[in-house]
This record gives C-alpha cells, sequence and structure tokens, in this order.
C-alpha cells in the first residue's frame, strides 16, 4: 500500500481535503494528481523561498523518470499551484540570556501560468519585511480575486499596503 492507492483510495470519500504531506522526490506527482482533483489540497516542501520551492518540485518531478522533462513538470506545477506560503525561522535572543526559536510567514506567493521560458508566473502578495514577518504588497492578479470567495479580504489587503490596515 503506498501513497498513491491511498490517495485514490480517498477519492471515494468525497474528502473536502487532500493532505499528502511533505514532498521530497517523485511523489510530487501525487501531490499533483490530488490538486488536479479539484477538491483542495496541501503540501509542504523544504526550500529557501517560493522561487526555490517551485525549482525543487520541478527537480522532485523530474526523478520519476525520463518520460518528465522540465517543460511538463512546469506546466503541471504551474497549473495546480495555486498559493506559496513560505515559512522562516530564527533563534531570537531573548533579555534573560535565553534563546527562543520564532517562526513567521515571510511571504505568500500566488502561482499562475505564465510565459513559455519560466513556465509560471509569481504575484507576491505578501513580501518580507524587516520586521520578520510578510507586509502586504498591495500587487494583484486575477487569481487573488478567486481568493475572496475563500475569504481573502481585498478591501483590508489594500489597506494594509498602503500602509492604513491593521498593522499600520
Amino acid at each position: 500500500f503506498d501513497l498513491d492507492e491511498a490517495l485514490n483510495d480517498s477519492f471515494r470519500f468525497a474528502l473536502d481535503r487532500q493532505i499528502v504531506g511533505e514532498i521530497r522526490g517523485r511523489e510530487v506527482w501525487t501531490m499533483i494528481k490530488a490538486m488536479e482533483s479539484g477538491t483542495g489540497s496541501l503540501s509542504t516542501t523544504h526550500a529557501a523561498g517560493a522561487e526555490a520551492a517551485i525549482r525543487k518540485l520541478v527537480t522532485c518531478a523530474m526523478e520519476a523518470g525520463g518520460h518528465v522533462n522540465r517543460d511538463l513538470a512546469l506546466e503541471k506545477l504551474s497549473g495546480c499551484l495555486d498559493v506559496i506560503v513560505q515559512l522562516n525561522r530564527r533563534v531570537v535572543a531573548m533579555p534573560d540570556g535565553s534563546q527562543q526559536l520564532r517562526r513567521w510567514v515571510s511571504e505568500v506567493v500566488v502561482v499562475e501560468p505564465g510565459e513559455r521560458e519560466m513556465g509560471y508566473s509569481l504575484t507576491h502578495l505578501f513580501g518580507p519585511s524587516s520586521a520578520g514577518p510578510a507586509r502586504a504588497t498591495g500587487l494583484m492578479s486575477e487569481r487573488c480575486r478567486d481568493l475572496t470567495v475563500d475569504g481573502f479580504d481585498l478591501d483590508l489587503y489594500q489597506a494594509e499596503a498602503d500602509g492604513r490596515g491593521w498593522r499600520a
């Protein structure tokens, strides 16, 4: 019994979400199949940033064999990835001399199919800030507007980007 069989069995249950887990190799194809099913999906991988995550997932896809080239991997990934959320972490010295591990969202990027050369287009909704947590950039794409159905507040987003939002 493997991950592909588990995913195929899960389709019988009409689930709201398919969680594939961490992607480190050719199981990226199981992730793509889950994302293409249209039910909603979540996976993780380790990379230095959103764009690095796409490059890593392409490499993982190509591990499936010679029948998978870069163009096919990019076409599939750019078509099924919606949003990449990048988390950073750092050990921070506390006033009492102890250390604490801090984690924060450093970027949120919308992924869309793009021009032939790159194969994808990225819209940085939230980008790095000197204070740590990502800040609204004010950039938008059509797919960003689609996120309103799931609760994304465009007015609050624009207000934060303009310096009028809840963090202003």
